[in-house]
């Protein structure tokens, strides 16, 4: 099984730090966004564990993933609750529209075969005297440039996680809106409309992740929010949590913005065990370095998180059409660590 992933992460402006990040799945796995621009972040656990997928447990009891529905009273204290104590939280009812999520799986994957393809004829790894040229003119004009960061990265340009012994199986494609290269007329703008919708999305959930931290976490810790931020109190305010209220927009949110927004698209394709090398997966254990992470969930399982108190992998409880949400090192690092950044990999569903 293939999968494409689209992620949205907000940069900064001198480093391409992410902010943000939404990562959607296609048909095989999850996959969170890891390191600053094409690195990743080093794992908190041992090696032979990063490097073999191990059988996957049930989740304990201490370690329960909430699933909530963003309409609910009470969704607020579960989401910020279960990112706080986890890292992880699952939003089983959103507003993102998931017809449009299917039709960029589809587009997408077809123009990362092309891409592919054209790639490999670029670099003389294949032979073939009847190939459309279209397809290497396609790779040579949207190959990625370090200059701007955008563009398309091959399979020989993938993320390699810190202390992993290998690349990650997977290529990608950076779009930056309204002036990056993006592939007009080979995708549709698909892309731009779930962009929007998750722009949207992720306002909310920073709200209801300041206010938690001004209801639940130390004062000393909302000052330090307030001065790593800009000093800028909440335009709005309301706050309270566990017994409803909210509201905010606040300081996190103003850190997603469209302007230095980055949108990653991601493809894994399908492979053989034994054609790649050993300890290969599709994305190797790490921790996202960006403020938060949003995954709009796959047609196939793949993204695993590590529980370091039993130390054993755990799956996601991941549906159909639900969006997953987790913390990135950022939001660990601004909190001093009451939010938990927790290390997580994807590797291939079984059969795939």
């Amino acid at each position: 099984i293939d999968s494409i992933l689209l992620s949205i992460w907000s940069p900064s402006r001198d480093h391409r730090i992410a902010y943000f990040l939404v990562v959607i799945a296609d048909a095989g796995s999850l996959l969170p966004f890891s390191r600053t621009t094409i690195h990743s972040h080093a794992a908190t656990m041992p090696m032979s564990e990063q490097q073999t997928p191990a059988p996957v447990s049930a989740p304990s009891s201490a370690f329960q993933i909430a699933c909530v529905d963003v309409h609910a009273p009470d969704a607020p204290e579960h989401f910020t609750r279960s990112l706080r104590t986890i890292g992880f939280a699952v939003l089983k009812v959103h507003p993102i529209d998931f017809d449009v999520v299917r039709t960029l799986y589809a587009e997408w994957r077809a123009l990362f075969h092309a891409l592919d393809r054209g790639a490999r004829l670029h670099h003389g790894r294949e032979q073939d005297a009847a190939a459309d040229s279209r397809e290497e003119r396609l790779f040579a004009e949207f190959l990625f440039r370090a200059d701007t960061q955008d563009g398309y990265f091959p399979l020989s340009m993938s993320e390699q996680a810190k202390g992993a012994s290998t690349k990650d199986i997977k290529h990608y494609y950076h779009c930056y809106f309204p002036d990056g290269r993006f592939p007009h007329g080979h995708v549709s703008d698909g892309a731009k409309e779930l962009f929007r919708q998750v722009m949207l999305l992720s306002a909310t959930l920073l709200d209801w992740i300041e206010a938690d931290i001004r209801t639940n976490c130390s004062s000393g810790l909302v000052a330090r929010l307030d001065d790593k931020l800009g000093g800028r109190a909440p335009r709005t305010k309301t706050v309270p949590l566990g017994g409803q209220e909210v509201a905010i927009s606040g300081c996190l949110a103003d850190c997603v913005g469209p302007a230095q927004t980055l949108l990653r698209v991601l493809h894994y394709p399908a492979y053989d065990d034994a054609a790649v090398p050993a300890g290969a997966v599709r994305a190797a254990a790490h921790e996202d370095i960006n403020l938060i992470t949003i995954l709009p969930s796959g047609s196939a399982r793949g993204l695993q998180v590590w529980d370091p108190d039993a130390k054993e992998w755990l799956q996601v409880p991941a549906e159909d059409d639900c969006i997953i949400v987790n913390v990135g090192d950022m939001l660990q690092e601004l909190t001093q660590r009451e939010y938990v950044s927790t290390t997580h990999r994807v590797v291939k569903p079984g059969g795939g």
